[in-house]
């Protein structure tokens, strides 16, 4: 549930075409009172996309981050939100995105709009995070 808030505050944050989108958005919903999240909720949908959008980024202190478990999953999450970030920033607006997953030794993606596939080091953080390398199809 985490990863879909996530990635609706992003895609917000795309539609108003801000620099430094990531880290906006993370910061809005740190300082922002939403009706229906607890602190803890926001803060930690604030890691996650803080994460996505810079692997590096100290987000131990926003405190939805319980412990190192936590800390990792909130990469893994990231890493799903990036993913999924640059799939939709590539595929034609307004279509509806389709993809296929096929989990083996590696993780296949197939996505038949993607006209291509150039993610900067999102494939070496899936295979550090999920222990199998991943595999774009367009």
């Amino acid at each position: 549930m985490a990863i879909d808030h996530a990635a609706r505050v992003l895609d917000i944050g795309r539609s108003l075409d801000v620099v430094n989108r990531h880290e906006h958005v993370a910061d809005i919903l740190l300082s922002t009172e939403l009706n229906g999240f607890a602190h803890n909720e926001l803060a930690l949908v604030s890691a996650i996309v803080r994460r996505a959008g810079d692997r590096h980024a100290n987000v131990l202190s926003f405190g939805g981050v319980p412990d190192t478990l936590g800390l990792e999953l909130v990469d893994r999450a990231a890493i799903i939100l990036a993913l999924v970030d640059e799939i939709e920033a590539r595929c034609p607006r307004g279509a509806r995105i389709t993809v296929d997953c096929e989990v083996g030794r590696n993780v296949t993606l197939s996505v038949p709009l993607l006209p291509s596939w150039l993610a900067k080091d999102l494939d070496k953080r899936f295979e550090r995070a999920f222990g199998r390398s991943l595999i774009v199809r367009h």
